[in-house]
């Protein structure tokens, strides 16, 4: 057997590569026909001819662009589902991961024959070796001869140091895609019941939080206790607490990322459990605090909104005014169609208030029928902030709102506020009444104005 299969099996398991190669159709010999044609995905590919190693850093670069892919996507995950945008994503994030798949295998397959430059056998380098030893202490060679013969083994070293390091980074990248597809092959929490009930478009008594209680795994004290909550189609309520109070949380059910431990969440009097997930998440807009930031053109990343939908740019860039995005979007280099990240050639970076903008544009091209914000405003000017709520009101138009905030001066637009605390509901009313209680929504309403009046 040649060399480089000899290397290469002090690298990997003789299994782990048969099973590399074969899974994703790269031959183990240096030959053009394969025994295996069927893909993973399943279309009948040819069989191609193994790469050079100089295709090596190409290969590398492709793998760093992979990682940042993953990394986007898990980053982004919350809004991945909550968006339902798993199946494109996952398989966009699928094929990315066979493209350098196959290029990396087709470097793995090299053998060191003398089409690549190198010897048969590593042991003709060391009867050459002797050889030219040989001669040298019987007089037959000069030693300039010897040193151009010494700097021509060492040459061929290090060719096989660098074909050793590329293959010791194949077993490494192995390593990680077991692990990537591991995560892609992971299956819900969240199963579509059997019988799953039609999910009410539009809803008409709304929304009710009926006792509901929840833990996460793995902890004793509950995230959210026992909490009651009444929202009518068209009115917007407000979640205020401190951190870690439950707000956040209580959205995350609502999206169902996970179900109540106790009690109920309502539609129109049936229990979100009785709906089919993918078709209740259709029907709620959120956009989180951790938004994603999609490395895609500007169109592209409001569109993902919706993606049922054709992205009409008309359409798209209504939402993105209402997000109050148009104006600096028209002043990028192609408009709505700038690339935005370091990925691409030309490709724009934008400060965090813009990205908060895009994502807002996002949810409202959704136009689902109940729009979440998750600190919507963390990285706006009062200005923005301001304009933002007098667009979220006219967005609403019969829908429910959900506003999660630090920011007391954009709670205060909500038909009704409910105070959390430690998980519980401890306060709730309009803000004038809630003031007047002199609770802990005065107290930290007064907190924070005192230090407005102070700066």
């Amino acid at each position: 057997m040649q060399v480089g299969c000899r290397l290469l099996r002090q690298a990997v398991s003789y299994d782990d590569f048969t099973l590399f190669s074969c899974y994703f159709d790269i031959p183990i010999k240096n030959s053009t026909t394969c025994s295996r044609n069927k893909s993973r995905d399943g279309p009948v590919n040819e069989c191609r001819q193994p790469a050079g190693l100089g295709h090596y850093p190409v290969i590398s670069n492709q793998y760093s662009k992979l990682g940042d892919r993953f990394t986007e996507t898990v980053n982004g995950v919350t809004t991945t589902f909550t968006m339902d945008l798993n199946t494109g994503l996952t398989q966009a994030l699928s094929d990315g991961t066979h493209d350098y798949l196959y290029g990396a295998g087709r470097i793995a397959q090299v053998p060191l024959t003398p089409d690549t430059g190198a010897p048969d056998t590593l042991e003709y380098f060391l009867g050459a070796l002797a050889w030219l030893t040989w001669r040298a202490l019987n007089g037959m060679l000069s030693l300039g001869d010897v040193l151009v013969y010494f700097l021509g083994f060492q040459s061929g070293l290090n060719f096989l140091q660098g074909l050793l390091k590329a293959l010791a980074g194949l077993y490494e990248d192995n390593l990680f895609l077991s692990n990537l597809y591991r995560f892609l092959d992971l299956q819900p929490a969240i199963q579509t019941p059997p019988n799953p009930l039609p999910v009410p478009v539009p809803l008409k008594s709304g929304l009710h939080f009926d006792e509901v209680s929840f833990s996460y795994p793995g902890r004793n004290h509950p995230a959210l206790q026992d909490i009651n909550i009444r929202i009518a189609p068209g009115e917007v309520i407000a979640l205020v607490g401190e951190n870690g109070s439950g707000k956040t949380t209580l959205v995350k059910l609502l999206c169902r990322l996970y179900d109540p431990t106790q009690g109920a969440i309502k539609a129109d009097g049936i229990d979100l459990r009785r709906f089919d997930p993918a078709h209740w998440r259709r029907q709620v807009g959120i956009t989180f605090q951790d938004f994603a930031r999609y490395a895609m053109s500007v169109r592209e990343n409001i569109w993902l909104g919706n993606p049922e939908t054709a992205p009409d740019l008309e359409k798209v860039a209504r939402a993105a005014e209402r997000a109050g995005a148009d104006e600096f979007i028209r002043d990028l280099p192609q408009g709505y169609e700038t690339m935005l990240g370091h990925w691409f050639f030309q490709g724009q970076e934008l400060s965090g208030g813009e990205w908060q903008k895009i994502a807002l544009a996002r949810n409202f091209w959704r136009e689902a029928n109940i729009l979440v914000l998750d600190e919507p405003t963390s990285a706006l000017d009062a200005i923005a902030e301001e304009k933002l709520f007098h667009a979220f009101r006219s967005v609403l138009a019969g829908r429910t709102g959900i506003l999660i905030s630090h920011r007391f001066s954009t709670v205060q637009m909500a038909d009704c506020i409910y105070v959390l605390d430690g998980g519980k509901i401890i306060e709730n009313g309009a803000h004038a009444d809630l003031l007047a209680k002199n609770g802990q929504y005065a107290r930290l309403y007064h907190s924070q104005a005192q230090y407005y009046q102070q700066a």
